[in-house]
């Protein structure tokens, strides 16, 4: 609009100027008007129609001059209800614009989960279809970390919510950061559709945060389920057994030896054995008679072997 108001005040500056010469010329010719009987009647007349002339053209410079005027008027009008519109439009398009803008309550970061993607997973980008109640991003409250992790649904009845919980950051695994059980999932489901191994998810609440966690990072979580102190434990390979009666080979002054044994709770490395060993004593994780007879030697096995159609029991 400036710019159009510009060009049209030189312009009208140039009509203006169209009409002062026209009124001069006017002017010169009036001058030249005599009614003297000396001067020939032709050049008498032509100088009363260079008057007439120069008032036409008088009267042509000041109608283009207000027409012009007029004009740019309404040029100018024109430019400002269309700056006026765009104006609205743009308010309209601020306004919409604030509508989808989602403004953080807090600083921080922004997570974009995975949503699924015509058969697969991926995170939300641009132009994306999405369903009714999906989360597009994620504004996670960093002063309050949680992990998440899986559960093999054989070790599932073991955990429970409030037990303490180490955690190792793949990334950073120095050092251990302590943790408890917060919630178990009350459903086990597949991680993978192609096996039909189920786990159970659990949710596990960090003690403390540190800059070196982020959203998303690897770990390693490992679930505290019982603890016994002053406990004597064997591998589980030294358990071996004679029907339904454990035993274990105990290294004597004359070589190894059946040394019948009650055993406690297990994990899946150790045994504890309540009774039947003294601690310090040598035990076998091999079948010893085996091994002298040149024979493959198998290791024990900490549940007693099948019984009927029950299956395997254990100790």
């Amino acid at each position: 609009r400036e710019q159009r108001r510009a060009m049209l005040a030189v312009h009208l500056g140039d009509l203006e100027n169209e009409v002062v010469s026209a009124r001069l010329a006017l002017e010169r010719a009036q001058l030249r008007i005599t009614e003297s009987e000396t001067v020939p009647r032709v050049e008498r007349e032509t100088t009363l129609l260079d008057v007439q002339e120069s008032t036409l053209a008088v009267e042509r410079s000041r109608a283009g001059l207000e027409s012009a005027r007029l004009e740019g008027q309404a040029e100018l009008e024109l430019l400002r209800l269309d700056a006026d519109r765009a104006r609205r439009t743009l308010a309209s398009v601020v306004s919409l614009l604030g509508e989808a803008t989602l403004t953080a309550p807090s600083p921080g970061i922004v997570v974009l989960p995975e949503i699924w993607k015509g058969g697969s997973r991926g995170p939300v980008t641009a132009g994306d279809a999405v369903y009714g109640g999906s989360a597009l991003i994620e504004l996670p409250d960093l002063s309050t970390m949680e992990v998440q992790a899986w559960v093999h649904e054989v070790d599932a009845a073991k955990v429970a919510v409030d037990q303490p919980v180490t955690i190792v950051i793949d990334a950073h695994p120095e050092p251990a950061h302590p943790g408890r059980v917060a919630r178990v999932a009350d459903l086990a489901v597949k991680k993978n559709r192609d096996k039909d191994v189920k786990y159970l998810k659990i949710s596990v609440v960090l003690d403390q945060t540190t800059d070196l966690m982020k959203p998303g990072m690897t770990v390693r979580a490992e679930v505290l389920v019982d603890r016994r102190e002053d406990v004597l434990s064997v591998p589980r390979e030294a358990i071996f057994y004679d029907g339904d009666a454990a035993f274990v080979w105990r290294k004597g002054f004359a070589g190894f030896g059946k040394a019948p044994v009650s055993l406690g709770v297990a994990n899946d490395t150790q045994v504890i054995v309540t009774s039947g060993l003294a601690s310090g004593e040598v035990v076998a994780l091999v079948d010893p008679e085996q091994a002298a007879a040149g024979a493959k030697p198998s290791p024990g096995n900490p549940a007693p072997p099948p019984s009927g159609a029950n299956g395997a029991k254990t100790p």
